[in-house]
C-alpha cells in the first residue's frame, strides 16, 4: 500500500495567488522590455542563480518594500520562503529563464 503524503504547504501560500497575478500583470506589461533585460542579465553572468535573481527582480517590481516586509511578521517567514514563492510563482508565469528564447 502507498502512503499517499500531502502536498507542501508554503508560509507564503495565503499570498501566492496574488504573487502569481502581479507577475502576470508584469509580464503583460513589459512584454516588449522584459526580453531584453532578460538577456541583458544572461549576458552580464552576474548572478549565483538566474531563477533566484530574476524571480527576485520581478518580485520587487510587483510588490512595495513595505509590502515585502510586512510579511517577514505577517505570514512569520524569512527570506528562504520568499524566495520559494518568488521562484514557483516565476515558472509558472514566465516559464524557466534558462530556457527562454530571447
Amino acid at each position: 500500500m502507498t502512503k499517499m503524503t500531502k502536498p507542501m504547504k508554503m508560509k507564503l501560500d495565503p499570498v501566492y495567488p496574488e504573487i502569481v497575478a502581479r507577475m502576470a500583470y508584469f509580464k503583460d506589461k513589459t512584454k516588449d522590455s522584459y526580453p531584453a533585460y532578460l538577456a541583458k542579465v544572461k549576458a552580464k553572468h552576474e548572478y549565483h542563480d538566474l531563477l533566484t535573481r530574476v524571480s527576485w527582480d520581478v518580485l520587487r517590481c510587483c510588490f512595495t518594500p513595505a509590502q515585502l516586509c510586512d510579511w517577514y511578521d505577517q505570514y512569520n517567514c524569512n527570506d528562504t520562503h520568499m524566495t520559494t514563492a518568488a521562484r514557483k510563482a516565476y515558472l509558472e508565469v514566465f516559464g524557466n529563464p534558462e530556457s527562454e528564447v530571447i
